[in-house]
C-alpha cells in the first residue's frame, strides 16, 4: 500500500509530538476507516494546520458537545449510537488533496478558520484543538482516505 507523506497538522517546534492509541471499541485498527488514524494530544487551542495542500470539501464548528466513554456508557448508549451521534457533535474538516481526503478532527466550537471550497496550502491554518465529540482527553484525531466505490478505506501517512 502506498504511504502518503505530509507534513504534521501542528507546529512540531511549539508542541511535542505525543500520540494516543485508543482502545475498545474506539481503536482504530478495529476499523478500515480509521486503520491508520492518528491522535495526536495537544493542549485546548492547540493551532491545527494543513498536513497538504487541497481544498476544503467540509467544515462544520457549530457543537460544544463531548462525551468522555465512562459519560456515554452512563447514559446506557451503546456504541451504534454513539457512532451515530459523531457528525452530529464532533467539529472536523475535511481537506481533499488528488484522491486522498484529510480529517482533522475534534475541534473546538466556533474553531474552525476555514470554509467549504476554501483552498489550502500546507501549513495553513485550519483551525484549534477542542472538546467535540466522543473524547476522554484533549487531541487532534487525523486521518487520511480513499474512498473505494462507496466505502471508504484509512491510507498508511509518513510525517515529516
Amino acid at each position: 500500500m502506498r504511504v502518503i507523506e505530509c507534513a504534521y497538522p501542528f507546529d512540531t517546534k511549539k508542541y511535542k509530538v505525543e500520540i494516543a492509541h485508543p482502545q475498545g471499541d474506539f481503536a482504530h485498527e478495529r476499523s478500515p476507516v480509521t486503520k491508520y488514524a492518528t491522535d495526536f494530544l495537544l493542549p485546548l487551542g492547540a493551532e491545527v494546520l494543513a498536513a497538504r495542500e487541497g481544498d476544503v470539501i467540509f467544515a462544520k464548528s457549530d457543537s460544544d458537545e463531548h462525551y468522555t466513554t465512562k459519560e456515554a456508557i452512563g447514559r446506557g448508549w451503546n456504541l451504534g449510537e454513539m457512532l451515530m451521534m459523531v457528525p452530529k457533535i464532533t467539529n472536523r474538516v475535511c481537506v481533499k488533496y488528488d484522491e486522498i481526503y484529510f480529517e482533522y478532527v475534534h475541534l473546538g466550537k466556533d474553531k474552525v478558520v476555514v470554509n467549504v471550497g476554501d483552498e489550502v496550502n500546507k501549513g495553513d491554518l485550519i483551525g484549534y484543538v477542542g472538546m467535540s465529540g466522543f473524547t476522554d482527553l484533549s487531541h487532534l484525531h487525523f486521518n487520511a482516505a480513499r474512498k473505494i466505490g462507496i466505502d471508504w478505506k484509512s491510507i498508511p501517512v509518513k510525517f515529516k
